[in-house]
């Protein structure tokens, strides 16, 4: 059967006045902001019919908050004396870290009901998936495939002859070009757009690249269309809990999965595959959650990894990574995602010798992290050297690289 799709449309009138001059005069402002303002609302109106909202039902959500943050709304003592809209206000910024309730969105990609979103929208203990049309019809959903590292999962409605975006037409979008962000997570007849441009390309080893959109919970899973209302990607990484959220969320910055990344994958997610992770690099350490100064201060050093072959100890404190400063935690574990299993690293430390200070330089060779049942066993064997400490005991697992 042939599939419809969502041809692009004409926006020469709106770029021709963009493009008419080198610059916009004070007379001609007016005109090249209203054109390019309707390039942007033509650009969402022809792909916002193959965006829906997604709703899911769960018995248990992903993981937890990670160590130190809190999904209950609190009032702090400090700010018990303050007017009551700012106390919510600090109330709804504790609540960054926790899953909000309602719907997120997704984007159709064929004519019998393939939908593109992101894992994060559907993973979890999921017991239903209901997704809501541009027309307001409810559709029950089943998971197909997905792709962790893309953040993307193909889910499956019973429907025939839907408007559908094309994957993989647009090559890889360039920093500088605008696009438009469409959403419809909150009303399943309304949709959201919001714009900005492409501001980097390669992230997260390509499976991603970098928009200056605001991007939230709502519109993940949803499409970014460039001015011809072509499908560029889709809104992807975002994430309440902070180890799989590493680039923040509504901070000006979002990212977005690749259409022609997308296109290679798409008979795989079709099919119901399940692309494995990337396990990535791994050095071998634990740091010291209590650390209030800047760097990271190890706590503990695995054996016969990288960390402990490298010369690194406990209390030490890494302050450099491959020339890159360390300010905390997740800088640390952001520089060393950025590298290869096997790729030699070199980082500063700070250590204390006879009582005095000491800045040493070391090199290792990272790790291809090691799997799951591997990780539980560096789990019990840091608890083992816990106990052998003054005043040992197991504590809370903490994080480890």
């Amino acid at each position: 059967m042939r599939i419809r799709r969502i041809t692009a449309i004409s926006t020469a009138a709106a770029l021709a006045a963009l493009c008419a001059a080198p610059f916009c005069t004070a007379e001609s402002a007016g005109d090249c902001h209203e054109a390019l303002s309707d390039a942007f609302r033509k650009a969402a109106e022809t792909v916002a019919p193959c965006v829906v909202q997604i709703k899911v039902e769960r018995t248990a959500d992903i993981d937890t908050p990670p160590p130190g943050r809190t999904t209950q709304p609190v009032r702090p003592p400090a700010v018990r004396a303050l007017p009551r809209e700012i106390i919510e206000k600090f109330q709804e910024n504790r609540m960054y870290h926790a899953r909000p309730a309602g719907g997120t969105s997704g984007v159709i990609v064929t004519e019998e009901g393939h939908i593109l979103t992101s894992w994060y929208n559907v993973s979890g203990t999921v017991k239903s998936i209901t997704v809501a049309l541009h027309d307001g019809s409810e559709h029950k959903a089943a998971i197909l495939g997905r792709d962790e590292d893309k953040d993307l999962c193909m889910i499956k409605i019973e429907a025939q002859g839907l408007p559908a975006a094309r994957v993989g037409f647009e090559a890889v979008a360039k920093p500088g070009r605008f696009l438009v962000v469409v959403g419809r997570g909150r009303d399943s007849k309304s949709y959201t757009m919001t714009t900005g441009i492409v501001s980097a390309q390669q992230r997260y080893r390509g499976q991603a690249f970098q928009l200056s959109a605001r991007v939230n919970y709502e519109n993940a899973g949803g499409a970014v269309v460039g001015l011809d209302g072509r499908l560029l990607g889709i809104v992807s990484h975002i994430s309440h809990v902070e180890q799989l959220n590493r680039a923040g969320l509504n901070t000006g910055v979002g990212l977005a999965a690749p259409s022609p990344g997308i296109a290679e994958i798409l008979d795989r997610l079709r099919a119901g595959e399940s692309i494995p992770r990337f396990r990535g690099p791994f050095l071998g350490i634990r740091f010291e959650q209590g650390w209030k100064e800047k760097g990271v201060k190890i706590e503990y050093v695995y054996k016969d990894l990288p960390s402990r072959k490298a010369g690194l100890m406990p209390g030490d404190i890494i302050i450099y990574f491959n020339n890159v400063l360390i300010e905390g935690q997740n800088d640390l574990l952001f520089a060393i995602w950025q590298c290869d299993p096997d790729q030699k690293v070199g980082f500063t430390v700070q250590r204390t010798v006879d009582g005095k200070e000491q800045t040493v330089d070391l090199w290792a060779v990272l790790a291809l992290r090691p799997p799951e049942e591997e990780l539980k066993k560096l789990d019990v064997e840091y608890n083992e050297w816990k106990k052998s400490q003054a005043g040992g005991g197991t504590e809370e697992k903490e994080p480890k690289d």
